[in-house]
């Protein structure tokens, strides 16, 4: 009988268990961060890729009016082409003349980043902002 005890207290039948068990939240925090720092920037760079483009086709208007309609239509057509990641229905479009700068003119798109789903991997691990501003500026077409 005492044989049979110190069999089994020298066991390690259990000890993957254990194991697993303090791993796992490791690695649920690693792989909820991966995934939530890559939906976050995803959705960061492709605004600024639209702002970018939306101001560069801005430059074309003749005045303030046009140069808003073009950048609006541009954010548009460029939100409806890249799709996935930003849901175009939560972006919020700003557009006009820099405030610092008459002859400049600004687009800047506000995005809540929250509609993905990235809020729940915030209780794995902090995240940044849920909201991603993204702006570009250009000189006015013609001065």
């Amino acid at each position: 009988m005492l044989r049979g005890i110190l069999r089994r207290v020298g066991s390690e039948t259990g000890s993957v268990a254990i194991e697993f068990a303090l791993t796992l939240p490791i690695l649920l925090a690693i792989t909820f961060g991966t995934v939530g720092f890559g939906l976050h920037m995803s959705a960061r760079l492709t605004l600024e890729q639209i702002a970018g483009e939306a101001a560069r086709a801005s430059v074309a208007g003749l005045d303030d009016g046009e140069r808003a309609e073009l950048a609006e239509e541009a954010v548009a057509d460029r939100l409806a082409a890249y799709g996935g990641v930003v849901n175009p229905a939560l972006v919020v479009v700003d557009v006009g003349a820099d405030p610092g700068d008459s002859d400049r003119f600004r687009v800047a798109l506000t995005y809540d980043v929250g509609g993905l789903g990235i809020g729940a991997f915030s209780a794995f691990v902090p995240l940044p902002d849920l909201t991603i501003t993204a702006s570009a500026i250009v000189a006015n077409g013609g001065t």
